[in-house]
């Protein structure tokens, strides 16, 4: 979709988009929506880091297992 379209789109349905500022930006306005969403995406990053982390140590673990194997085998 081209970005003339895109534009259109948001006029003609009257969308509104906002993005949360920071404390120190000027015009900075206090709205508790995007606190708790920011929570929620936080704690849902951070958990997935946690579970890729997790999975690239099984993945080392068995590389390395396999690799010492295919030495033994020599």
């Amino acid at each position: 979709m081209s970005l003339t379209q895109q534009l259109e789109l948001f006029q003609t349905a009257n969308i509104v988009l906002e993005t949360p500022m920071k404390i120190n930006q000027k015009g900075y306005k206090n709205n508790p929506i995007f606190l708790k969403n920011q929570e929620k995406v936080l704690n849902h990053f951070f958990h997935n880091c946690v579970i890729n982390l997790k999975l690239e140590i099984i993945m080392l673990n068995y590389l390395m297992v396999l690799k010492e194997e295919l030495y033994q085998k020599e």
